[in-house]
């Protein structure tokens, strides 16, 4: 019954969003790198300044098309992006097709097979979740081997919390001993989910946006056997309180919360 209610919305919005002009290849936050740099280990109370190269609200080191664009590749605003692609599959082969043209101009996915790549490739990875997050930008950029999930914090229109996955496995004990061995290994909190292993600090920096005060906090871990970067500018305090309530689901799982 969920599934028909879904399929009924996103078909609704199918048709909303069939007049829309072609969208346009879009910029897309920076991401943290993946891999630390080397630096001595820091007391557990401690951050450790390292160098992160871009903001997650300025263009990341892209690799371009001869047009100078990024590569197609699927990006979402809001979870209803999401589910348009979802229900998308279910449709006639021309309308999906057209539908694509249409709507994800720029997606890299322009045929019913590309969706269903998508949709597995997406939902083959862990997707944070926690209350008082409200989802603004999910990135799958395999030219770049990784998949970007940026939330807002409702209550705060300035602050926000990021992950960025790698795609490539990899294991998550090898992971954890060789970033201890530059970074402070931070306590969980009680409640986290039994997923998230281990989480290192990977340190702090004064944020690059004009006029900014904010610090700009970096973490490391690996989730399901994938290399996470979390970064944000919540307070270590703050952004532990939600760590405490996060769990990691599909998007697809997600869209059904969010959509039952």
């Amino acid at each position: 019954m969920k599934r028909i209610i879904l399929i009924g919305t996103a078909a609704l919005l199918l048709t909303a969003l069939a007049c829309r002009k072609s969208a346009e290849v879009m910029e897309t936050p920076s991401l943290p790198t993946a891999e630390p740099a080397a630096v001595s280990a820091a007391p557990a109370s401690t951050a450790t300044d390292i160098p992160i190269t871009a903001e997650p609200t300025a263009t990341p080191t892209p690799i371009h098309t001869p047009n100078g664009a990024p590569p197609p590749r699927p990006v979402f605003h809001s979870i209803d992006e999401y589910i348009l692609l979802a229900a998308s599959v279910d449709i006639d082969d021309t309308e999906c097709e057209e539908y694509f043209f249409k709507n994800l101009f720029g997606s890299g996915i322009r045929t019913k097979e590309d969706a269903f790549k998508t949709l597995e490739l997406i939902n083959s990875l862990p997707f944070p979740s926690a209350d008082g997050l409200e989802l603004e930008f999910v990135e799958l950029a395999d030219f770049r081997d990784d998949f970007y999930v940026a939330y807002g914090i409702k209550g705060d229109k300035n602050s926000y919390l990021s992950f960025r996955m790698i795609l490539t496995g990899s294991d998550a004990e090898a992971d954890r001993e060789e970033l201890a061995q530059n970074y402070p290994l931070v306590e969980l909190p009680e409640m986290c989910s039994p997923e998230l292993k281990f989480l290192v600090r990977g340190g702090a920096r004064a944020s690059v946006v004009p006029d900014s005060k904010d610090t700009i906090l970096t973490f490391f871990t690996n989730i399901r056997s994938h290399k996470v970067t979390i970064q944000t500018n919540l307070s270590e305090e703050k952004f532990m309180n939600v760590l405490a309530n996060c769990e990691f689901i599909t998007m697809d799982e997600y869209a059904k919360k969010a959509a039952p």
